[in-house]
């Protein structure tokens, strides 16, 4: 007789049945075997070992069985690791008791560790690399003791309750808490130190690692100043509120993170030869640099504020003035910047009033390739506009606009010299280039740049400076309001291609039949095309400013053939040499 045919329920699954058959634990049976049988709220600002560390107390089961059971299979290689992935996995803090409502806000990086996040990649700073706390040992003292994620910070020096500073090793052991991985196999209440004590030898040249599980509540403790604690107060303040909060700082609106990263840079001044983001360094060294710093940024004004600002030095790390390549090799605080400028503005040369724009109340530093368009509010002052475009070379023309020359200047004969020297001065404000460099932007002779140094000198002997700069500048933010639709660099950069201009001009001049002279038109045309002087153009064209034939090339009008160059603008146009009008005006914005 045959073998009985097997059913078809005992024949074995395959791969794709087996994937469609439903897990044990998703069976509904009134309970979720996926989460483990625990739960411990987590106190409002708690830091995440320090949760695990309780959670592990509470059960008696070490924090990496709890993780283990709660799901993760990934290997664990350090403390730093544990809050990175249970800020990673929700679900695995949804499994070790936590509901949506406390899950939110405990895996969320609190505000100290972002605004010091923040402030380190914003000044190029590095973090810490290992997970070391400081800690109170009056808070540690408590019936229920947990460790606040603010002591992780390195800028978290005294406690804010009890006004003591905060400790940073074991007075047992002298490691740092957590400074070890070790603890997370192990089982210890949070008021006692988690680190192995250093080796000691035994017998058979054996070496041991015993627990130090020392009572960190006995460590001997100084009380801060009460100028330390209210800086460390004000940085709380700042790191807690939203960073882009208005606060009123020196007599300035600014943000709380620009305030929050000045206080930070201040406290670094006052500290040389300390990592300020070293959590190894003694919180005691630092209560006399932070009370100084919250005394400067408590002025009323930035006079105030710069006469308190003693541990800023004109050629220092936090807010320099000198060398000019500091400012284009390193970001800097803009409250600190328009701190110590103020304090010296009337003492600066004139060109570097210009480049700081001393003129306004916050002076500022020149904007660098480091003002990217991500950092640019956290590098300006709201009163600053940083929204608006930041100057450039090819928003002006080789002469300043006629009816844009500072009344003081108008009596001036030399009109070339004058409107080009203005020039430069204009492409001057707010940047940070030497004068021959602004020279080769603008296409002017090699011979400017003492020029310029010569013309200011005098105005600044006559007392006509303080109104030229002021007209400077308020062009200058005229022109950040509305820029010119014109690219001037292109212009002069085309302008140098003189077949190209005469080409255009003899198509202007077939539609438009005149007698001038095709050399003399394609030099207007060049002049209205590049808003230069003829004196300055190219070398084919160029007349000597001091000859009786540059006198007379200006007595022409060049406004009898306004249509002609209409046509060769067009021309221009046409073939993509050119782009905006022919000509404009800073007036034409208003």
């Amino acid at each position: 007789m045959p073998p009985t045919a097997p059913r078809v329920t005992d024949l074995p699954l395959t791969v794709e049945q087996s994937r469609r058959r439903p897990n044990l634990r998703a069976v509904p049976a009134g309970y979720d075997l996926d989460a483990l049988p625990i739960h411990l709220p987590p106190h409002p600002g708690e830091a995440v070992l320090s949760w695990m560390r309780r959670l592990a107390v509470r059960y008696d089961v070490p924090v990496r069985d709890l993780l283990r059971g709660a799901g993760t299979r990934r290997r664990i290689s350090s403390s730093r690791t544990i809050a990175t992935r249970l800020r990673n996995q929700p679900g695995l803090v949804a499994r070790l008791g936590l509901t949506a409502e406390q899950t939110k806000p405990f895996i969320k990086v609190q505000p100290l560790t972002a605004a010091t996040t923040n402030y380190s990649a914003t000044f190029g700073h590095s973090l810490p690399s290992q997970p070391q706390f400081r800690y109170c040992p009056y808070c540690l003292a408590e019936a229920d003791p947990w460790w606040p994620d603010h002591w992780h910070s390195p800028l978290s020096w005294i406690c804010p309750t009890h006004h003591i500073y905060l400790l940073n090793a074991c007075p047992a052991c002298g490691q740092p808490p957590h400074g070890q991985f070790a603890w997370i196999g192990h089982v210890i209440e949070l008021h006692r130190c988690p680190s192995r004590r250093p080796t000691t030898p035994r017998a058979g040249h054996q070496r041991s690692h015993e627990w130090c599980n020392a009572d960190l509540t006995t460590a001997p403790t100084t009380t801060a100043a009460p100028a330390g604690v209210a800086g460390q107060q004000l940085l709380h303040d700042w790191a807690n509120d939203p960073p882009t909060a208005p606060v009123t700082v020196a007599g300035l609106d600014v943000t709380h993170r620009i305030a929050f990263q000045a206080l930070v840079e201040l406290i670094d001044a006052g500290t040389p030869g300390v990592d300020l983001l070293d959590l190894a360094d003694d919180p005691a060294e630092m209560g006399p640099a932070l009370a100084d710093a919250a005394h400067v940024l408590s002025a009323a004004d930035l006079s105030s504020a710069a006469d308190r600002a003693t541990m800023l030095t004109y050629d220092g790390p936090h807010a320099p003035v000198r060398p000019t390549s500091r400012l284009t090799n390193h970001r800097y605080s803009p409250l600190l910047a328009a701190i110590q400028l103020a304090g010296i503005r009337d003492h600066l040369p004139t060109a570097d009033q210009m480049m700081f724009r001393t003129v306004h109340h916050a002076p500022r530093y020149p904007a660098t390739h480091l003002h990217d368009p991500q950092q640019i509010r956290q590098l300006r002052l709201p009163e600053h506009n940083p929204r608006l475009p930041e100057p450039t070379p090819a928003w002006i023309p080789q002469t300043i606009w006629p009816l844009c020359v500072p009344e003081p200047l108008l009596g001036c004969t030399n009109h070339a010299l004058r409107d080009s020297l203005l020039a430069m001065a204009l492409v001057k404000i707010g940047n940070h280039e030497q004068w021959m460099k602004i020279c080769q932007h603008l296409r002017l002779p090699a011979t400017h740049p003492n020029r310029i140094g010569t013309y200011l000198r005098y105005a600044q002997a006559r007392g006509t400076w303080p109104a030229i700069h002021t007209a400077l500048d308020s062009l200058i933010t005229r022109l950040q309001h509305h820029p010119p639709p014109i690219d001037y660099q292109q212009r002069r950069m085309t302008g140098r291609n003189i077949n190209l201009l005469t080409e255009a001009v003899q198509v202007g001049r077939r539609q438009h039949p005149t007698d001038t002279g095709l050399r003399t038109l394609t030099r207007q045309f060049w002049e209205r095309f590049t808003a230069g002087d003829i004196a300055y153009g190219p070398e084919a064209l160029r007349l000597d400013p001091d000859t009786p034939s540059y006198a007379d090339y200006r007595r022409l009008n060049p406004l009898r053939h306004a249509d002609l160059f209409h046509s060769a603008h067009q021309y221009l146009l046409a073939i993509h040499m050119a782009e905006g009008p022919l000509i404009w005006t800073p007036e034409q914005s208003r």
